[in-house]
């Protein structure tokens, strides 16, 4: 593939050529001011780029040339527009003429930075600047000429090394010259772009046909103030000060008005599964380290840090959910060493949230449990006041009508078919009776129902949900199950509360108190999501590294330290360790260590079984469907083939606009069903419409604006009855090596809620530090 690129002698562009060169494209580098290696084209003149596109006939034209100083586009409207205008128009041109593809970089600066939270593709844009208007406009021309085009904005520039004349430059400039006090402004915000980064993301976009508008940013924002400070950081500079100004202590050097957020969502990068930007605090010591080595190297302070480290206890922790966030924490605050190494894109694990356009997804029902006083101060404080009390609220569909849920008898009775409710009762008060004198022998969750409830009820209220979301027999799942996790409430003293307390609601939208509604908590603001990335950027704090994008091949436990092996974007690395904490999935994990994991302990580990998890999510134009956190749907899944309906704007206001609402549709499956291994979101989204008609959460199918699907594996633990006996062996093998600790609901094989695998997580970090 032959690839045209203008303005290659800018900071963006030397990055581009060695990462197009590298994935074997023909990059043929032009500028305006030509230099050794990059040929003469100026933009703005028509003739001599249809002259390089004849000439050489490129699959596609980059065209990265352009005016970004502010200052000099405000003072200069005509050749602001001249190049960044008429310049963009001419290359667009001459793609069309000649059937070419086209990449342009726009910029963040096209925005108003009036919005609170980060903007995406679909966000009106409003240029405060001739700088922002040149670009946009350059944009529009793009979009308009051309079909087969990507536009990719990027934001905060970071990278060019040498040729850096942005923020980190200059910062590092102003320390090489000796400065001991900085200043950098705390009322502006935005999302940087790593140009290696930016370059190896759309050489992988442009390998495929998504034509389109793209996002192209570091994870995380931060104020230039937050910047500075993390600079200075790297550089391990604590003679150095930096101090937080508003934008008028520069007004005099930089006197065009910027936005004051420029902070961009890759929305359709992670919409696409292309997203390939790391998270800023990742991307820049590995910039620092790898450009400006002499500006750490000749302080005496950074050698001494080092020493010290090495004195550190050193832990390396496999996967950013909760459970290795919390641990890396825990250990952070007591003086450790720790890397974290993640798979996925991004922090959280099962704990993550989406945004799309205006709303947030979380991957269904997260709630935090507000009966650990101790560790719900400690959340408090690490969420910076972003946690906030929620009342639980829950029914299920049963009869035709909404049932509170976890179960009531007597809302039960009162709303059970007459004959149904009555042998309930007489089956109830029997079993009882029954349990007195002769106590049934509890191996399954059926027998512990029975015993706790009586065989009419197991049959109406318990095997068709326990079926349906477990997709094996009740009597195949473990009584620990259901003594742990049950959701009832049936015994004399509830009953006579209830008759004297208690009113229902068995219409959807009706006037219900809720009388059993326990309290949890949940953030205010950016779903669940947002206590992974708030533990995030605490460890990036303490000076704790997480990878994400890094896939384990080898975890060696067999010498003095452990040496774990992973690949990051194609490249191997290798780093060592004390311990190992292992969050991921014991099945995984035993394929990866060394000493292998014997075969005895092979053939355990071979009958213990995940559920997997379809989340379909569901934007429908109304304000609102219920009340409820959640809705249990125990339908056979033909009728209706979801479980679970979570409503998140009754977690937080701030999860959907005020005119909509959005709902999460849980679908479990085993990893051999054909609802998960074929590819067929169109047909499981047709059947939740139908799901949603049938159980009149909605009364037309045309009430659902947008649906997406996600699966996700390994979400819950199955508790079979033989998992007991299956599982301590594996644990026992896997943990009979000290370098090695395994924790958290997958890791652990445990069914925990979030607020238990924080709390494990914690633990284990004080265990291993005493």
């Amino acid at each position: 593939m032959k690839i045209l690129i203008t303005g290659s002698g800018g900071m963006l562009g030397s990055s581009m050529i060695p990462v197009l060169r590298e994935e074997g494209y023909d990059v043929y580098p032009t500028d305006k001011n030509p230099v050794e290696g990059i040929e003469l084209l100026d933009v703005r003149e028509y003739d001599q780029v249809l002259a390089w596109a004849s000439r050489l006939q490129p699959d596609f034209i980059f065209h990265l040339a352009a005016e970004t100083d502010l200052e000099i586009c405000e003072n200069d409207p005509e050749y602001a527009y001249s190049t960044n205008t008429i310049g963009t128009q001419n290359v667009a041109l001459i793609c069309k003429k000649l059937g070419i593809k086209m990449v342009y970089i726009c910029t963040a600066g096209i925005f108003d930075g009036k919005k609170e939270s980060f903007y995406n593709e679909f966000d009106e844009a409003i240029p405060l600047s001739i700088y922002g208007k040149t670009k946009l406009e350059g944009e529009k021309i793009v979009k308009e000429m051309l079909h087969e085009y990507f536009v990719c904005r990027p934001g905060w520039m970071v990278g060019g090394g040498a040729k850096d004349k942005k923020f980190v430059g200059q910062i590092i400039k102003q320390i090489r010259d000796g400065a001991k006090e900085l200043h950098a402004v705390d009322d502006k915000f935005g999302t940087s772009t790593y140009t290696k980064d930016f370059c190896k993301n759309l050489a992988a976009l442009i390998k495929t046909e998504h034509y389109g508008l793209y996002h192209m940013v570091s994870r995380g924002s931060a104020s230039r103030y937050d910047v500075a400070k993390e600079i200075v950081k790297i550089l391990n500079r604590p003679d150095i000060t930096v101090h937080s100004v508003h934008s008028d202590y520069f007004a005099k050097r930089y006197p065009v008005t910027r936005p004051r957020s420029e902070m961009l969502d890759n929305l359709m990068l992670d919409l696409r599964g292309l997203n390939l930007m790391r998270n800023w605090r990742e991307i820049l010591p590995e910039y620092i380290n790898e450009h400006f080595s002499d500006v750490i190297l000749k302080n005496d302070i950074n050698n001494m840090d080092n020493s010290e480290s090495k004195n550190k206890k050193k832990f390396i922790v496999i996967g950013a959910g909760l459970a290795g966030l919390s641990t890396a924490y825990k250990l952070l605050q007591q003086g450790a060493d720790v890397t974290i190494l993640e798979k996925a894109k991004e922090v959280g694990g099962l704990a993550r949230t989406i945004k799309y356009k205006d709303y947030y997804f979380d991957f269904s029902a997260h709630r935090f449990s507000a009966s650990k006083k101790d560790l719900i101060e400690e959340m408090k404080q690490i969420m910076e006041g972003n946690f906030t009390v929620r009342s639980k609220r829950s029914r299920i569909l049963m009869w035709n009508k909404w049932l509170n849920y976890p179960f009531e008898l007597l809302d039960l009775m009162l709303h059970m078919p007459k004959l149904l409710a009555i042998r309930a009762v007489l089956d109830y008060i029997y079993t009882l009776i029954k349990e007195k004198i002769k106590p049934t022998k509890i191996v399954s969750f059926k027998d512990w129902f029975i015993a706790s409830f009586g065989y009419t009820l197991y049959k109406t209220n318990c095997e068709p949900y326990a079926t349906k979301h477990w997709r094996i027999d009740p009597g195949q799942i473990s009584s620990e199950w259901g003594e742990a996790r049950s959701p009832a409430s049936f015994n004399l003293k509830t009953i006579i509360a209830d008759l004297i307390t208690k009113k229902y609601a068995n219409e959807l939208g009706a006037d219900n108190p809720y009388p059993d509604a326990d309290s949890f908590y949940y953030p205010k603001t950016g779903g669940v999501g947002s206590i992974a990335n708030r533990f995030a950027d605490e460890i990036r704090n303490m000076g704790g590294k997480i990878y994400t994008e890094a896939e384990i091949t080898k975890i060696d436990l067999s010498g003095d330290k452990a040496v774990v092996e992973f690949n990051k974007y194609g490249n191997s690395q290798k780093i060592e360790a004390d311990k190992v904490v292992s969050t991921i999935s014991v099945y995984i994990l035993s394929n990866l260590v060394t000493p292998a994991v014997p075969e005895e302990v092979k053939a355990r580990l071979s009958k213990l079984t995940y559920l997997n998890t379809i989340f379909i999510n569901v934007i429908i134009n109304r304000p609102k469907i219920s009340d409820d956190s959640w809705l249990y749907f125990p339908q056979p899944s033909e009728e209706i083939i979801f479980n679970r309906a979570v409503e998140f704007k009754n977690w937080s206001e701030d999860m959907a606009p005020k005119d909509k609402t959005s709902l999460c549709l849980d679908i479990s499956c085993t990893s051999s069903e054909k609802i998960w291994t074929e590819d067929n979101d169109a047909d499981l989204i047709a059947k939740a419409k139908e799901g949603l008609v049938r159980s009149k959460i909605i009364s037309s199918v045309d009430e659902v604006e947008e649906t997406f699907v996600l699966k996700i594996p390994f979400t819950y633990p199955v508790y079979d009855l033989g998992y007991i006996d299956n599982l301590r062996p594996v644990v026992e093998s896997l943990e009979k090596n000290d370098k090695l600790k395994l924790v958290g609901r997958i890791g652990k094989f445990s069914y925990s809620n979030m607020d238990d695998v924080i709390a494990d997580g914690f633990a284990l970090a004080n265990d291993l530090m005493k």
